[in-house]
């Protein structure tokens, strides 16, 4: 399998401390995203795209921050991950 030359950023929506909505189970939605993250990023590397990475933010950080760790990285494409909560 070629491998493919784009890089493709996958950002964990939140953060530990703020970490979004909470599910009908009590789990909190950074886990879902967290969880989510690392299982597309084994199926992109898995698929040839191996510049994917993960923008772990495990520290508390504005979005204006966050928005400027992604640019530095220059990716072709960002996926956020994100829930919607129910209630």
């Amino acid at each position: 399998m070629a491998e493919n030359i784009y890089k493709i950023a996958i950002d964990i929506g939140h953060t530990p401390k703020k970490y979004g909505a909470i599910s009908c189970t009590g789990e909190k939605e950074y886990d879902y995203n967290k969880k989510l993250s690392f299982e597309l990023l084994d199926k992109l590397h898995k698929s040839g795209f191996v510049k994917a990475f993960i923008v772990n933010i495990e520290e508390e950080i504005t979005l204006l921050k966050r928005v400027d760790l992604i640019n530095s990285s220059n990716p072709d494409l960002l996926i956020s991950i994100h829930h919607d909560s129910v209630q």
